[in-house]
């Protein structure tokens, strides 16, 4: 064991490794600088926010019977608590596994953008923008966390409309695999749900965007290292940040933005 700390410590002090320890930094820096300048672009616009946050995944037998204390994925087709259901559980196990070994990832990643395309299409002008994040996990294997800003005077139902936005990229998903959670279904299981609808004076949310802006701009090191080394692939992204503006249509806001100067 103190000979593999102190290797460790060899190769953290490397100069490749300080680089790319500041190119992460960087990033994750940059990230989070993207994620407020949306919202505040937004909100300078809209004085009324819906927030709806998805999670995109690939099935993959291990999620559908998880025991996670927060939101589930969806059910698998196969009960393992059935009698006689072991072998059916083993056969669906592998044969997504199949499945799941068949896709590259440019497959997942065109999935999304054709996803993102499709979104902006149904909801046209309603939707003010979005961000995403791509992740990988040894249980759930690429996934994406995506947030979506909607026009609140026009678009109410959040829980409705989270769901309508995980079917389209169940659709797109390649060879029928997809899956998504829809976190303002179950905003109760989060601490900071940051969910729903934001109003532009309230502070309360704030704290919440705070926490999702430290998810989504930390750092993924595992998933560098399952993406193709060939070409270069984005694991962060959002919409086109509009302009800044103060003048927003009616009545002159007299209070100040809620997230003026540190976003903390």
């Amino acid at each position: 064991m103190n000979k593999i700390v102190a290797e460790l410590k060899i190769a953290m002090a490397q100069p490749s490794f300080r680089a790319a320890e500041k190119n992460w930094a960087r990033r994750t820096s940059r990230a989070r600088w993207r994620f407020f300048k949306l919202f505040k672009a937004t909100l300078a616009r809209h004085s009324k926010v819906m927030v709806v946050r998805i999670d995109f995944g690939l099935k993959r037998h291990e999620l559908y019977n998880s025991k996670e204390p927060r939101t589930p994925w969806p059910q698998a087709t196969v009960n393992p608590n059935a009698p006689h259901a072991g072998a059916q559980v083993q056969a669906e196990d592998q044969r997504l596994k199949n499945l799941l070994q068949q896709l590259g990832f440019d497959e997942i990643d065109t999935a999304r953008e054709k996803s993102l395309r499709r979104i902006r299409d149904v909801f046209g002008s309603g939707l003010l923008g979005y961000i995403w994040k791509l992740e990988y996990g040894a249980r759930k294997g690429f996934h994406y966390h995506c947030v979506f800003l909607l026009n609140g005077s026009v678009h109410r139902q959040d829980i409705s409309i989270g769901n309508q936005i995980g079917k389209i990229w169940a659709d797109y998903a390649p060879n029928g695999l997809g899956i998504f959670r829809n976190c303002n279904a179950n905003r109760g299981y989060y601490k900071f749900p940051a969910v729903g609808m934001l109003q532009y004076h309230e502070s309360r949310h704030w704290k919440g965007l705070s926490h999702i802006a430290n998810y989504l701009s930390k750092p993924d090191y595992y998933v560098l290292l399952k993406l193709p080394s060939d070409q270069k692939h984005r694991t962060f992204g959002t919409s086109v940040i509009p302009r800044l503006t103060t003048n927003k249509p009616g009545p002159h806001r007299r209070k100040s933005f809620g997230l003026q100067g540190n976003p903390l």
